[in-house]
């Protein structure tokens, strides 16, 4: 019953461009940042009443997002690698190839590497390096 009543939730609050935007919180009103979520969301909820068409929706929206950069896209990693998985997925990939690997593409020039200042030597900031 949640999985269902919080699938109806997200559906409401889809936009007619197959996004969701955030009415709270300024660094999420671009709808890029939250929609790749909200859409694998949906992807795992239960494909019943008016999810599909909602998710494909989401799909659709998702597959605009390579080439858009900061600041139109408020958190570029997490919505180009939540993209990527939403593009990624069997029935999403032989439908938008270009898009995917874009997405992927977009999350490797953002990785941390020598290139973007980060060696090996760093200290790594898991939470499980961080004592109280």
């Amino acid at each position: 019953i949640a999985m269902r009543r919080g699938s109806e939730l997200l559906v409401s609050r889809q936009q007619p461009d197959g996004g969701w935007y955030s009415r709270t919180y300024a660094a999420l009103r671009d709808g890029w940042s939250v929609s790749p979520l909200v859409t694998l969301a949906l992807r795992m909820s239960p494909q019943q009443g008016s999810v599909p068409g909602a998710y494909q929706r989401g799909v659709a929206f998702v597959a605009q997002l390579p080439g858009k950069r900061a600041p139109v896209v408020g958190y570029p990693i997490h919505a180009y690698a939540i993209g990527a998985l939403v593009l990624g997925a069997p029935d999403n990939k032989t439908r938008y190839p270009r898009e995917h690997a874009a997405l992927v593409a977009a999350v490797r020039e953002l990785q941390l590497d020598a290139a973007h200042g980060w060696s090996a030597s760093d200290v790594s900031t898991t939470s499980e390096d961080v004592s109280p």
